[in-house]
């Protein structure tokens, strides 16, 4: 059985004019006003969630990961895939947000712990940063599939952009 939050009604595929059924629609494209509030908005153009598993490859690093690595495509079309599993899908950008702050909270507390002025109490364990770190990246990575940001592409301009703003500011070694 499938366990729903307060207020979500089960998604049924509608019918096309064949009279086929369509795929469902994503819970997150049309059904959030920009608030953040569940409501229908069928007025305004929902943002199309744009599959990841369907994305070319063709700006993927030629040399690719890691012998155990992801590249950032790959990542998020595990998430997606992952996501894609529950009928609930895609949670609205603010929870998103609000999620991200949790994780960001997260590390931020474990960080204090280790190297500020916040010791742990005796019988709390110490926490993995690596982890602190990939929910953080979880949850980004999430944030832009739900938006249809392929992440790869934006970092490569980032990194440019810096490349560019910033290659006479710093003190090469």
């Amino acid at each position: 059985m499938v366990r729903r939050r307060p207020g979500r009604e089960a998604r049924r595929p509608e019918a096309t004019q064949t009279g086929e059924a369509a795929a469902p629609k994503r819970p997150g494209a049309g059904t959030y006003d920009a608030r953040g509030s569940r409501r229908q908005v069928d007025e305004l153009a929902p943002r199309p969630h744009r599959s990841l598993a369907s994305t070319p490859m063709e700006h993927q690093d030629p040399t690719g990961p890691g012998p155990d690595g992801l590249t950032i495509r790959e990542a998020q079309r595990a998430v997606d895939d992952w996501i894609s599993q529950f009928e609930e899908g895609y949670w609205p950008p603010l929870s998103n947000l609000a999620r991200l702050i949790e994780e960001v909270g997260e590390l931020a507390r474990e960080l204090n712990h280790r190297y500020g002025h916040k010791p742990k109490k005796p019988d709390e364990p110490e926490q993995d940063l690596a982890l602190e770190l990939a929910d953080i990246l979880f949850v980004i990575l999430t944030i832009a599939n739900e938006q249809g940001i392929d992440l790869d592409t934006a970092l490569r301009a980032v990194l440019e952009k810096y490349r560019v703003r910033d290659s006479d500011r710093w003190t090469r070694r």
